[in-house]
């Protein structure tokens, strides 16, 4: 298992730890209590990093873009400019 963060270590150690422990007992409570909230830290960290919010469709949109505009320059390059090609080029809706 390839450890990420910094929960992963404490996380490891307490799975090991609810193994040993009676289920239903108060300290089986507790240490697992602890777990979720590490478990839960270890998720907000990982949501906070920037570049997984970013939608995987804008990225593919964008470089659909680019590559279009860059087609049809690279065309129009050989003769005039006329520019008709503009208007089918996919705009972003923001």
């Amino acid at each position: 298992m390839k450890r990420e963060t910094m929960f992963d270590d404490e996380i490891l150690r307490l799975r090991d730890r609810l193994a040993e422990l009676e289920i239903g007992s108060a300290d089986y409570q507790h240490v697992l209590d602890d777990l979720k909230k590490l478990e839960m830290l270890k998720e907000r960290e990982r949501k906070r990093k920037w570049y997984n919010n970013i939608d995987s469709r804008t990225v593919v949109t964008g470089c659909m873009m680019i590559a279009q505009t860059v087609i049809i320059l690279n065309y129009e390059k050989i003769g005039f400019i006329a520019s008709k090609a503009f208007p089918g080029v996919i705009k972003p809706k923001i």
